[in-house]
């Protein structure tokens, strides 16, 4: 009896899945990060040694399933310890008292102040290049203006089906702080909704375990460094 094989085992299909395999194993990076820079207002990507502008109304698709909500300890504008969720899986961030203390911490001119932050990373896909990006907030201000697109999100995400993946697009803001300086910070705007289900590379849990320390953080919380602190963001411009 003679059996047929199909087309796709030897072929490009199967050839780029192994690609892909190898690459989630090896924690490659199959995606670009996109920050905000509060001195320049405009988002941008690294390439190289330099940074790629990414325009305002540029529109992505966003992974509601690997958001993930972060506090990170930075000591002379490296991270030295984190502790990551996903924030579908219901647990919750220990309270700033309960972290762990890695002082000494400094503030020096033009370098963020040491010590815990938090942070928020959302996944996103171009709508246009099909590209996934990863999107962290890098300051307090940032964090917050991500806290209040959540909240729109939940009650946007309410009338739509349980699957729904958002359409969002990059905006920019500012205030002025009370002690007279201007503070500027990211916007994300919900656009609309697709339907069809996605397929995504990109994976927080497998993210936010690179590089891990040997710090006890907590008891449940992924243990790891983020990347990067957001390159240039800056909390007043």
């Amino acid at each position: 009896m003679t059996t047929t094989t199909p087309a796709t085992t030897n072929g490009l299909g199967s050839r780029f899945a192994k690609l892909q395999e190898h690459a989630e194993k090896n924690k490659l990076p199959m995606h670009r990060y996109l920050s905000h820079s509060g001195k320049t207002n405009m988002f941008g990507y690294r390439e190289g040694t330099g940074t790629v502008p990414v325009p305002t109304g540029t529109e992505f698709l966003l992974n509601i399933d690997e958001m993930g909500h972060s506090w990170v300890c930075w000591k002379e504008g490296k991270p030295v310890d984190a502790i990551n969720m996903l924030i579908v899986s219901g647990d919750e961030l220990p309270a700033e008292a309960e972290l762990p203390d890695h002082g000494p911490y400094e503030k020096k001119p033009n370098q963020s102040p040491d010590g815990w932050s938090r942070q928020y990373t959302f996944p996103l896909r171009g709508v246009k290049d099909g590209i996934e990006y990863v999107y962290k907030t890098g300051s307090p201000s940032s964090y917050r203006a991500m806290g209040r697109f959540i909240s729109a999100l939940i009650m946007e995400g309410a009338k739509q089906p349980a699957d729904a993946t958002p359409i969002i697009s990059i905006d920019t803001g500012s205030y002025v702080a009370g002690n007279g300086a201007k503070v500027t910070h990211p916007v994300f705007k919900i656009k609309g909704w697709e339907t069809a289900k996605q397929k995504w590379v990109f994976k927080f849990s497998m993210d936010a375990a690179a590089n891990t320390t040997d710090a006890t953080v907590g008891t449940t919380a992924q243990k790891g460094l983020v990347d990067r602190r957001g390159a240039t963001d800056a909390d007043v411009a």
